[in-house]
């Protein structure tokens, strides 16, 4: 089942006492949109230290892509942190925008099945669609940035034939 907010687990802070990991957690958890979780499964996972009364604390999705904060104190931590997990949330409810109802079908595939890129590195997309469709195809990267990636300057008709 999709849970409609962003599932975050928060490790226990290194340096850091009971006090000052359960402030952060419960600042993290009064973010309507966050749902702190203790399980495997979650979205987005917060690590870090705490040394010199500074936290500096990483924000990480599923495939290790990090933003760091560095904040002397949670209230400060949670208001940096905010737009990311802000984001983060807005890009999980537009990845489960779903149309059962249609009968048109489009997918995507990359041509060697990977799903991990480094920076610069040539990716060859096969785009199909099952009726006449315009498509417009856009990436949402992990600190926010959303790029147009179809129509392009190599296909700048985003008319699709089914």
């Amino acid at each position: 089942q999709f849970e409609d907010k962003l599932l975050l687990k928060v490790e226990a802070i290194r340096g850091a006492g009971n006090d000052e990991n359960t402030k952060l957690r419960n600042h993290l958890g009064k973010i309507p949109y966050v749902k702190i979780v203790e399980s495997e499964y979650f979205d987005r996972l917060v690590r870090g230290e705490y040394s010199n009364g500074v936290y500096k604390l990483k924000l990480l999705n599923a495939v290790g892509d990090q933003i760091k904060f560095d904040s002397n104190n949670v209230e400060q931590t949670v208001k940096e942190m905010s737009p990311s997990l802000e984001y983060a949330y807005i890009v999980k409810k537009l990845a489960s925008i779903s149309n059962p109802g249609s009968d048109l079908r489009v997918s995507l595939d990359v041509a060697n099945g990977r799903r991990d890129f480094r920076v610069g590195e040539k990716i060859v997309y096969s785009l199909k669609c099952s009726k006449d469709c315009y498509v417009i195809m856009v990436n949402a990267d992990s600190h926010g940035n959303v790029n147009l990636m179809f129509p392009n300057k190599h296909n700048q008709n985003n008319f699709l034939t089914g």
